[in-house]
């Protein structure tokens, strides 16, 4: 499967795949984990869009990729919380 992240093409290559090769190749832990069912965030732009791919897999090995695209609307995105005295208020809401 390729996906075009930053104007360059990806071919992350995972059908058939354990999830030992599917954790090797995409160099850390997925973002969302369950049993069968893995999601990495694969590219972000800046806090508009958000790019997500999905894995499934059966018998230990990924059968199903699939990619979601979503979009935050940046005037109604919820305001950063303070984070403590002495810290800069802005770190966790846009560093994260």
């Amino acid at each position: 499967m390729f996906l075009k992240i930053k104007n360059k093409f990806v071919n992350y290559n995972l059908l058939g795949k354990t999830k030992k090769q599917v954790y090797e190749r995409m160099e850390r832990k997925p973002d969302q984990m369950e049993d069968d069912l893995w999601s990495y965030i694969v590219d972000t732009s800046w806090m508009v869009q958000k790019t997500t791919l999905h894995i499934e897999f059966e018998d230990d090995k990924a059968v199903y990729l699939s990619v979601k695209v979503t979009y935050e609307n940046p005037i109604q995105r919820r305001k950063p919380e303070h984070t403590g005295e002495g810290k800069n208020p802005f770190q966790k809401f846009f560093f994260n």
